[in-house]
């Protein structure tokens, strides 16, 4: 039997072996400022310099991915290593002085693990055997073998055995040891025969136990694997019952787990990580088949019970708004909206400004219009794609030259999203949103101008964020003629003028996630 507190001490281990990752002095060069910005920077790159500046031991999961800007006054604030984590939408637990940083759900997994392992670390006990035969160091071999998480001693002037364990080890062990002094102690029964099989698969010396009960006769047959014994009644009943028991709570099943939501491989993957003996084979329709010890298994299905869950739902709105440039240096604006506004061609516009005022004053003025006004229902965890635009042919040359095909490029706006959830219903978004425009072909290569940026944010229930400073492009071809003129046979392109009008707009995304209810 596993020892509980061994495999809660392995599980700390196997996971400070592998923080390969862990933060090192030779990581990140840090001058000792205490307020840091930073822009368009690695999320782990922050952690290791937070963990760092603070001498903090961190492991980070591979969950953990992305850039940010953001601004930390004071880095050496108590607790700005745990603030950063809940702001970026992670999660950590606390091991052994270690911040274990990730998603939600690898986090609470590893905590129910560990809960688990101690719940489930029972009171011991203690049970003393009187024996009347010279203590036998035999006796104390058999038990290391046959119960390794029990421990004991004797009094050899008293005559005690002293075990010292688990109840159910306690009584299986003293069982055994009665039946091994009794023997010695020549107790006299009837005889009666009895044969026993012994699958291949169970490590049971049977050896081991009977060349120390005199009164038992045994013939191993190994080609069938089958043991004959004869004996006193009592003790040969003791002893059967004794080997059906190791084997019933020792032999290897099979037993084949259907998952209802999350991938086999994903749980394969995840339960190796924290039992790595653990025989998991994942097959391609959600289906697992799980090897091992009746005790082993369920284990192993009390993991998958507590991560084969319903998966939450975000329902994602997007509008896509574009606002006239001219409304944002208009005479009015600051005298409409009673604000102080600012511009300079290095760092755009400046404002203290509501949006949803600013946003109704653009549309009031007509120099606002919404694009478009999709919705997005995704899973927790997962990459959704949102495309808006058309796509613009790549030519495919062969050897020779020619055209062979074609590939094609997503162009106009591009929105690839993942939704988080976190404990307390705060529901986290990393979005990566993309404008793209086709210019024109040059030797039949598209020219695309594309404006992209990567964010991640934290919202609550039907909570608006906005994300601004995407500009647009137009370029509108205008023709004027005389509609008489212009329609004469070869004179007609003399009466008609053409010319292309651009045009700039401010594109604006307005994000409102909704958390949806199982």
């Amino acid at each position: 039997m596993i020892n509980k507190k061994f495999i809660k001490v392995f599980i700390l281990a196997l996971l400070m072996i592998l923080a390969v990752f862990i933060f090192s002095n030779n990581l990140l060069a840090f001058d000792g400022a205490s307020d840091l910005s930073f822009v368009d920077t690695e999320i782990h790159d922050i952690y290791y310099l937070i963990a760092r500046a603070n001498n903090l031991d961190i492991f980070i999961m591979d969950s953990v991915e992305g850039r940010v800007t953001v601004q930390i006054n004071d880095i050496y604030e108590k607790n700005i290593l745990e603030d950063f984590i809940h702001a970026n939408g992670d999660s950590f637990i606390l091991l052994d002085q270690v911040y274990y940083i990730g998603n939600g759900v690898e986090i609470n997994l590893l905590k129910d693990i560990i809960n688990e392992v101690e719940v489930k670390e029972v009171e011991l006990e203690t049970a003393i055997l009187k024996y009347n035969d010279s203590w036998s160091e035999r006796w104390g071999a058999l038990l290391d073998r046959y119960y390794p998480d029990l421990k004991w001693g004797y009094n050899e002037q008293m005559g005690e055995l002293i075990l010292k364990g688990e109840k159910s080890e306690i009584d299986n062990a003293y069982n055994f040891m009665s039946l091994i002094i009794m023997n010695r102690e020549g107790n006299e029964e009837s005889y009666k025969s009895e044969m026993v099989f012994i699958p291949d698969n169970i490590d049971l010396d049977i050896t081991d136990i009977i060349k120390n009960i005199e009164q038992l006769e045994y013939n191993w047959l190994e080609i069938d694997s089958i043991l004959y014994l004869s004996g006193e009644e009592m003790i040969l009943n003791k002893t059967v019952n004794f080997i059906n028991d190791y084997i019933e709570n020792n032999k290897v099943l099979d037993r084949i787990r259907y998952l209802n939501y999350i991938d086999s491989k994903e749980v394969e993957a995840k339960i190796s990580l924290v039992i790595p003996e653990s025989n998991i084979n994942s097959f391609g329709d959600n289906k697992l088949v799980l090897s091992g010890t009746e005790t082993e298994i369920n284990r192993i299905e009390g993991i998958i019970d507590q991560i084969d869950l319903k998966p939450q739902q975000v329902l994602v709105e997007f509008n896509v708004l574009e606002i006239n440039d001219d409304i944002r240096t208009g005479d009015h604006l600051s005298d409409d909206l009673k604000i102080s506004l600012g511009y300079n061609l290095s760092d755009g516009f400046d404002f203290d400004l509501n949006w949803t005022k600013f946003l109704n004053y653009a549309e009031e003025q007509g120099e606002m219009k919404s694009l478009a006004s999709p919705s997005l229902l995704t899973l927790v965890n997962k990459r959704s794609r949102l495309h808006i635009g058309d796509r613009v042919p790549v030519p495919k040359y062969d050897a020779d030259n020619n055209i062979s095909g074609y590939e094609y490029i997503d162009t106009g706006i591009i929105l690839d999203i993942v939704a988080r959830v976190n404990s307390n219903q705060e529901i986290t978004l990393e979005i990566e949103p993309e404008i793209s425009n086709f210019i024109s072909y040059y030797n039949n290569i598209p020219t695309i101008n594309t404006r992209e940026l990567s964010t991640n944010i934290r919202l609550n229930h039907g909570e608006t964020y906005y994300i601004a400073g995407l500009k647009q492009f137009r370029q509108q071809e205008i023709i004027k003629e005389n509609n008489l003129l212009s329609n004469l046979p070869l004179l007609g392109w003399l009466f008609s003028n053409k010319y292309y009008e651009e045009s700039t707009g401010q594109l604006i995304l307005a994000i409102t996630p909704y958390l949806i209810l199982n």
